[in-house]
């Protein structure tokens, strides 16, 4: 043996990189998740819904008059475009809020006061060193902060309806190119469209004509009371996807309307079929929500019809392809059924005045429609174009006392409905129009901005309405969060008491790595965006408890390799090799599962899982690696004769 030599090799030693690793994590994981110690303020948003941006002298106006409502103004902030004034209560922010609106109306350029959506908000209470570096707390789910609940129903009958209306349009326009004379084309009813021939040999030649063409719907042959017809119906899976599209689009077009009052974190997910949640977390003022969210008009761009007079047409005789549709100013314009371009593919809008200083409006379109646009228009320089919105009150079903009915799934049942269509603008077209042009009309400027909102939000798909709203008051909300925080504070004290009594410093070690698995669970979830609801905080709750059995697990296994003889640090070695590969079975069995959760769950479900994820990933990071390198730091490298376990 050389002289200096120890007898044995050392073990459980990290190298000075893996503690580093350990120390820069715990430092980075403290760092995201300490702007979740600051809380909210209580505020009033000010934004403009043309998405222009605010100034700071009407700011400081505002915030002025606030002051003079001998309201506290905490400080006041431009942030994209949007002014902030921070408020110290909810009393407060009431009556901030009232003396805002009391400055607009008074404004002297009614623009002003048109234009600026005042909004009651929680803003984040982050100090700016820490904002300065792009940290942000949690978001908080509508459970825990308060806040408005929506469930909204698309209404797929007038979608359908408008579907078979151009199918309708096609077979007509193609019979008559085709010379196939036909008795009558109508819709039926809400799923299929009728073609009505003299004889048979027509029958068969329309067929032959329109199969082709139609490949998305099924065609069938029929003969009723000597009359030969062709009943045209939608396959399934053009109606599943005429579906999907209109609810997928619409949810778009929510999320565009929803940034226009300014709510940080909302909730918009499809529920069912044809129904859409909408969860806003912190808005107080449901008013604005209400009215913005339940805008069920769409928009279409299309073409007037020159080739028939408006008095003809007003006395009657309107053509199978045209429609007569008032405009802004109540007189009658003929317009074709058949649409050029409808509002999913406008990108952009912005409300100015031309060189006579008369309003217009800056549209942009998408490329696709930019596309269309230049090769609808290019041959129709000249001719004129309406820009068509239409609006579709549900009439629902009432009982006698005047409640609303509703049927087995607890969904309204809808009797009828309100259909108005308003040509809010028709322009000659000058030139090719691509995807940026601009339209005039005899309109007002406050209804120039208001069209401006509904071009910048795009279009819906298909018309919505609110089925069912719902508030969940701040009181509520903190309460929710005062008892779930009272639960981990419990559900932690008594766990960290029993790892401390059962384990001694291996417990104290288990305990530190328990603290900075929770602090690491909140920085991932700050550092990504994720929303924290009730059932989160549960899913927090059941981490401590794996955390800690991953520890247990493997001290057990140290205690048994003492009693049957090992050393101490051959056994602390023999105990985290020997279960490492028990908890990582145990671990990611549990990950599959909170995997399928999230994949298949929706709202709170989501946030359970996704906590139970990011804590299992934490977990064995700070039970394996992080609980190890305080081990190896006491212990390691030396002859330990007895260890406190």
């Amino acid at each position: 043996m050389i002289l200096g030599q120890p007898r044995h090799a050392p073990i459980n030693t990290f190298p000075t990189w893996k503690y580093v690793m350990v120390l820069s994590i715990i430092f980075i994981g403290v760092l995201l998740a300490l702007p979740n110690m600051y809380g909210e303020d209580f505020a009033v948003q000010i934004s403009n819904k043309n998405g222009e941006p605010v100034s700071q002298e009407l700011l400081d106006s505002i915030a002025k008059k606030v002051s003079d409502a001998d309201v506290t103004v905490k400080s006041t902030e431009l942030e994209r475009g949007r002014g902030l004034i921070r408020l110290t209560s909810q009393e407060d922010q009431d009556l901030a809020k009232t003396a805002a609106y009391q400055f607009l109306n008074n404004h002297s350029d009614k623009n002003v006061s048109d234009d600026i959506v005042i909004a009651a908000n929680l803003a984040p209470a982050t100090p700016s060193w820490l904002a300065n570096m792009g940290l942000r707390p949690m978001k908080l789910g509508l459970d825990l902060r308060g806040g408005v609940h929506f469930l909204l129903e698309v209404d797929l009958d007038d979608l359908f309806r408008r579907e078979f209306e151009g199918l309708t349009s096609t077979i007509k326009t193609t019979l008559y190119e085709e010379d196939i004379h036909y008795q009558g084309v109508s819709n039926a009813n809400t799923d299929s469209v009728v073609a009505t021939f003299e004889n048979v040999e027509l029958q068969e030649s329309a067929f032959a004509k329109l199969n082709p063409l139609l490949p998305e719907y099924e065609i069938t042959e029929r003969e009723v009371d000597g009359a030969h017809q062709l009943i045209f119906k939608m396959t399934e899976q053009k109606t599943r996807e005429i579906r999907d599209i209109a609810v997928k689009k619409n949810i778009t077009t929510l999320s565009n309307r929803i940034n226009e009052i300014g709510v940080a974190e909302p909730l918009i997910q499809r529920s069912g079929s044809n129904r859409i949640i909408v969860q806003l977390p912190g808005i107080q003022d449901t008013a604005i929500a209400r009215s913005i969210i339940g805008d069920t008009r769409t928009l279409e761009f299309r073409m007037v019809n020159e080739k028939v007079s408006l008095s003809q047409a007003m006395s009657g005789r309107v053509p199978y392809d045209s429609e007569l549709i008032q405009e802004s100013d109540g007189t009658s314009v003929l317009v074709y059924k058949d649409v050029l371009l409808d509002g999913e593919h406008v990108t952009g809008a912005k409300s100015d005045r031309d060189e006579r200083g008369l309003p217009q409006i800056s549209i942009r379109l998408d490329g696709t429609g930019g596309s269309i646009m230049a090769n609808e228009t290019g041959s129709r320089i000249g001719q004129r174009m309406a820009i068509i919105l239409t609006e579709v009150s549900p009439i629902f079903k009432k009982d006698e006392s005047g409640d609303f009915v509703k049927n087995d799934r607890g969904e309204l049942i809808k009797v009828d409905e309100k259909i108005k269509k308003e040509a809010v603008s028709v322009a000659t077209i000058q030139s090719t129009l691509s995807s940026s042009f601009r339209i005039t009309g005899t309109f007002t400027p406050e209804y120039t901005s208001n069209l401006v909102l509904i071009l910048k939000s795009g279009s819906l798909k298909a018309p919505i309405y609110i089925i069912e709203d719902s508030t969940v008051g701040p009181s509520l909300g903190q309460e929710n969060i005062e008892k779930g925080t009272f639960s981990i504070f419990i559900g932690f004290i008594l766990v960290l008491a029993f790892m401390l009594l059962r384990y001694r410093m291996f417990g104290l070690f288990a305990n530190i790595a328990l603290v900075c698995n929770l602090i690491l669970i909140v920085g991932m979830m700050s550092m990504i965006g994720a929303v924290l609801t009730l059932p989160g905080m549960a899913g927090i709750v059941l981490t401590v408890g794996m955390a800690v059995d991953a520890n247990v697990l493997i001290f057990e296994r140290i205690r048994e390799e003492l009693k049957a003889g090992s050393a101490p640090a051959q056994a602390i070695h023999k105990g985290y090799d020997a279960a490492l590969s028990t908890i990582a079975d145990a671990n990611v069995t549990t990950a599959i599962a909170a995997l399928i959760l999230f994949a298949v769950g929706t709202g709170p479900i989501k946030g359970f899982a996704i906590t139970l994820l990011f804590g299992i990933l934490t977990s064995m990071f700070t039970a394996i690696v992080g609980s190890r390198a305080m081990v190896n730091a006491t212990y390691g490298g030396k002859a330990v004769k007895k260890i406190a376990i």
